[in-house]
């Protein structure tokens, strides 16, 4: 299995970077976002904005933050774990954050 592009992740990095172009680090095409079907076309080329800003913006952000939040999640677990007398079973959030955090690390 391929390896996902490098992060941190950058949205239109270069000054000819088309619409919700995302590049990785050495400036690898990673991803290009999409969205706003609906959008005036030629009102965003006389404005100079690209209308798939706000999904690429997110996706950046998401990206550039998984690793980091994986580990948040993580080490909060861990700590509930540590603590467990307190509580001796798992509410649903708890539940829930365990699987989110199984499946951000590949195992489900």
């Amino acid at each position: 299995m391929t390896e996902h592009t490098p992060t941190p992740w950058a949205y239109r990095p270069r000054e000819h970077d088309d619409w919700g172009w995302l590049r990785g680090p050495s400036g690898e095409l990673a991803a290009v976002a999409k969205g706003a079907a609906d959008s005036d076309w030629d009102a965003h080329r006389r404005a100079g904005t690209d209308p798939y800003g706000p999904n690429a913006a997110f996706i950046v952000k998401a990206v550039n933050n998984f690793d980091a939040l994986v580990k948040a999640l993580g080490d909060a677990l861990a700590y509930i774990d540590l603590h467990q007398e307190v509580c001796q079973f798992d509410p649903p959030e708890i539940t829930a954050a365990r699987s989110l955090a199984g499946q951000a690390r590949g195992r489900s």
